[in-house]
């Protein structure tokens, strides 16, 4: 019965077969392809929200000396992507509360939304973005002085320092961490892993591959004096 069916329509139970084994065929070798064109995508979103930032960055240092927003951490060394502390505007948060940069989904990486159990996207239950504390995608540089990895902060930093360095990217220095406040989620490697988006000094906006020690984190929070060494790994990749 199917076979006459399909015969009159004007093709066999076979052809019909050779047809939907073609559309399989096709579709499996469409689906990397498409897959790959989606990571890209939001890595260009990532890209475009730095380059806001460094923007705002740039005009907050002409208002203030020539001084970035100071850095201030809590107790792990990559804390450094606080917005709110205690409902008080912290790092990048203070080029919202100034009204540098207005939109709050430019402080956060598309990357990070579309991944299940991210703590660092935009406005999820970890992350609210009207509570008192806020995570952005976007972590500050842990700064150092005579070699020493700052403490808590608040610690100051010229933008004419860091022309060729890296003042914040969407590296953070842990994939699959948990704790510290985050019950429900965790933080992962942005970009499935793949890379990293910089900002540089000079308000460029890089992307790189996972270096040596970049290219290693793991779920525990890695000591000041690694998380150090990241970044200057992050600041020589190309």
């Amino acid at each position: 019965m199917k076979a006459k069916a399909c015969e009159l329509f004007g093709f066999t139970l076979i052809e019909l077969l050779v047809v939907i084994a073609i559309i399989a065929i096709l579709a499996s070798l469409l689906f990397p392809v498409l897959t790959q064109a989606k990571i890209k995508t939001q890595r260009v979103h990532c890209t475009n929200s730095l380059r806001q930032l460094g923007i705002g960055a740039t005009a907050f240092a002409e208002d203030f000396d020539g001084n970035l927003p100071p850095v201030i951490r809590t107790s792990s060394s990559f804390t450094t992507y606080w917005l709110k502390i205690n409902g008080i505007p912290v790092n990048l948060g203070l080029l919202h509360s100034f009204e540098y940069v207005t939109p709050p989904v430019a402080f956060f990486c598309i990357s990070r939304g579309r991944t299940v159990g991210e703590a660092l996207a935009y406005n999820v239950p970890n992350n609210l973005w009207e509570s008192d504390q806020v995570r952005s995608s976007y972590p500050a540089r842990l700064l150092e002085k005579d070699g020493i990895p700052m403490g808590g902060g608040p610690e100051e930093w010229k933008l004419n320092d860091y022309s060729q360095k890296v003042i914040y990217s969407d590296f953070v220095g842990v994939d699959g961490f948990q704790g510290g406040g985050i019950t429900q989620m965790h933080i992962l490697a942005p970009h499935s892993g793949q890379g990293y988006n910089r900002l540089f000094g000079d308000s460029s906006v890089r992307w790189t591959r996972p270096g040596p020690l970049t290219g290693r984190v793991g779920e525990f929070a890695p000591p000041p004096s690694r998380q150090i060494k990241y970044y200057e790994e992050l600041d020589q990749l190309p």
